[in-house]
């Protein structure tokens, strides 16, 4: 079939990028639309883990007539019960959406298809699907049955929205009647007997596909009308830069995709999601509602970073823009806009900056995101500590000994360079787990959100004393292991869900019991045993089968309850003393070491000297009692590295034992 010559372009470049290479062009073109779709609703989705699209493409045998769905709570696309429960906690509140998918490889609409893709959705929303269906829809029916029950429905904050997206290589500019007819008579009948607050159906033709795939990517201009602009002063690598004061519509046309949606990826490099309507963006709501000619002087407004502007009298066409800052006074606009809110004597205060300087974006990130309410562990990535990481994993192949993954830890940094693969990038996300996991032994932890990961192992991970060769072989062991399953070597069913836990069992397997993370010349010697067995790949694919074997011998010693191994403590540690007596005859291990610098040292009444280590959330003791070989004086303001005990005579709280001074 003749496809529109851009999409054929997208869809070849998505084949080699999603290792589809074998796959048919119909088969291809469904997870190509899925990608794309769910990519606008959510842009981070499948920046490296791909396990979200492959639950999200449930097309084949006994679909419903559906090839794609996606659940989202409070914005986010989910995958499984854990994620579904962590957004909740965290945010108190939930707010869920169904995102229904079929696409054709066909140049027209069908009415029967569609109709039969309708009668599909009726029947997920069972509480058993009166058709047959297979193991992709019964994973998702049970996320949705999850979604009912009382504890989560309980913290509902309105109805579930529905979003139907019919999807062909063919033209909408022709009235579709039958197709419409259908929709009203569906959207009529949903509202009825279920507690749905909205259903939007979208029919996507070639011309609104290629708009969708271009949203994504964020290419695409927009020219706003302004009231007044004011040049701000020239700075080395800023082509050009501005105020301009603009109405609030004229920011709409920027906001809203063809397919009358938020543009999500204008905030990828923006620190902070939309928070709902908390209490500042509430007042920002109010102004608009009550006092819209108070707005910009109320407001920051947005700052927009992009590739270029061309001014033209009062009007100014921007190429390819970034809101950096201003992701909670945009979809409060587009909320009001969306509510029918008068927003078009809505002044608003635009700071716009032409520049593709990538260090020069992240600068502006850093200034515009200094409010209390951003966290530091939002910018971690953006360290120069990550900077260096970055270009370590591109310095390890130089002998092409190794397949070879990036850390992405910019969000979509890579995405100008079609020869990298999506499976080869490795994001913040995956980096932190794969380590945490794979060299702090602790598994049960790594599948909880990030920014959670980031505070709680604060004391261990991305120091600078630290070799990087350990994150970068986590990362290649987390690429390595993604491919067998791909590859179906491994049995994803089964295993999947544990990969963590046999990521750690495999380095247990290669190397053995690991040294402390921070002495640089052990932990390096111990990576590189593992990094020699990832290289060949019957040495690669015998480790990760031994790694399994330890796993099910540890399951089937396991006197707890099968349920809920993944996040449990004492089934990581069972799986040391497994793998260890396996291998070497003993399951003794060394304590875990931090690091830290040196707050104040002080001498108590008895003339014993003692002192604080940094350590969060609260500084940690120690004392000469247990440090005899450590000189005291000049110590403080040093980085140490420490073990933990607990001290007797402090009511058993933790106390450092200096193991060495790094200074």
């Amino acid at each position: 079939m003749n496809l529109e010559p851009i999409i054929q372009a997208k869809l070849k470049r998505f084949k080699n990028q999603f290792d589809c290479e074998t796959k048919s062009d119909p088969e291809v073109f469904e997870i190509f639309v899925n990608s794309a779709i769910l990519s606008a609703h959510y842009p981070e989705a499948f920046n490296a883990d791909l396990q979200l699209l492959k639950n999200s493409c449930i097309g084949g045998c006994n679909d419903l007539g559906i090839d794609g769905i996606g659940i989202k709570v409070n914005g986010v696309l989910v995958k499984d019960d854990d994620e579904i429960e962590e957004l909740v906690s965290r945010d108190r509140t939930a707010k869920i959406e169904f995102i229904f998918i079929q696409s054709k490889y066909k140049n027209k609409f069908s009415t029967q298809e569609f109709r039969t893709f309708i009668d599909g959705i009726r029947d997920f929303f069972r509480d058993e699907p009166l058709q047959p269906y297979n193991d992709g829809i019964k994973y998702l029916h049970q996320l949705r049955h999850r979604l009912y029950q009382e504890d989560i429905l309980y913290e509902w904050e309105c109805n579930p929205i529905i979003h139907v997206y019919y999807v062909t290589l063919g033209s909408n500019e022709t009235p579709l009647p039958h197709i419409e007819a259908t929709s009203r008579q569906f959207i009529d009948d949903i509202k009825k007997d279920l507690y749905i607050d909205d259903i939007k159906i979208h029919l996507v033709d070639a011309k609104l596909l290629k708009s969708i795939c271009d949203s994504n990517e964020n290419k695409f201009s927009i020219a706003i009308d302004s009231i007044e602009t004011m040049p701000l002063n020239s700075v080395d690598s800023v082509e050009n830069s501005c105020l301009l004061l603009c109405w609030g519509n004229e920011v709409i046309k920027m906001l809203e995709t063809e397919d009358d949606m938020i543009r999500k990826s204008l905030f990828e490099g923006n620190v902070r999601d939309f928070y709902g309507l908390n209490n500042i963006n509430s007042e920002i709501k109010e102004t608009i509602d009550l006092d819209p000619s108070t707005f910009a002087l109320l407001n920051n407004g947005l700052t927009i970073v992009c590739d270029k502007y061309i001014p033209n009298n009062r009007k100014i066409t921007i190429h390819n823009p970034q809101i950096v800052n201003g992701c909670q006074t945009s979809h409060v606009l587009y909320s009001a806009y969306k509510n029918n809110l008068g927003i078009a004597k809505v002044p608003i205060i635009i700071k716009l900056i032409a520049t593709k300087d990538i260090e020069i974006t992240n600068k502006i990130v850093r200034g515009t995101n200094r409010q209390n309410i951003v966290y530091n562990e939002a910018f971690e990535a953006t360290r120069e500590w990550h900077r260096e990481l970055e270009n370590f994993f591109n310095s390890m192949y130089t002998n092409l000994k190794y397949h070879r993954v990036y850390y992405e830890r910019r969000s979509k940094q890579y995405n100008h360079n079609s020869s990298i693969k999506t499976t080869q990038k490795i994001n913040f996300k995956i980096l932190i787990q794969s380590f945490i996991g794979m060299f702090l032994n602790s598994p049960q932890k790594s599948y909880i959100h990030e920014s959670k990961l980031l505070t709680e192992f604060s004391n261990q991970i991305f120091k600078n004393n630290q070799s990087k060769l350990p994150y970068f072989t986590s990362s290649l062991a987390f690429y390595e292991l993604e491919k067998l399953f791909r590859d179906d070597i491994l049995d994803r069913k089964k295993f999947y869900p544990y990969r963590y836990h046999i990521l750690m069992l495999l380095r247990e397997k290669i190397s053995g019991s690991k040294p402390s993370i921070n002495n640089e010349k052990e932990i390096d010697k111990h990576s590189q045993k593992v990094l020699d067995c990832l290289s060949n790949e019957q040495d690669r694919i015998s480790a990760f089968k031994m790694a399994i074997e330890a796993f099910e011998k540890a399951k089937s010693d396991w006197k707890g309850s099968p349920y809920g191994i993944k996040d449990n403590q004492k089934f990581t540690t069972l799986l040391l003393e497994v793998s260890s007596k396996n291998q070497h005859g003993s399951s003794s291990r060394k304590l875990q070491e931090e690091t830290g610098k040196v707050l104040s040292v002080k001498k108590d009444v008895s003339g014993q000297e003692y002192g604080f280590i940094h350590r969060y959330p609260d500084n940690i003791f120690f004392h000469s009692t247990h440090n005899k070989n450590i000189i005291f004086s000049n110590l403080e303001n040093k980085n140490v590295t420490y073990s933990i005990t607990k001290n007797p005579y402090r009511n058993n709280s933790d106390m450092a034992i200096i193991t060495e001074i790094l200074d």
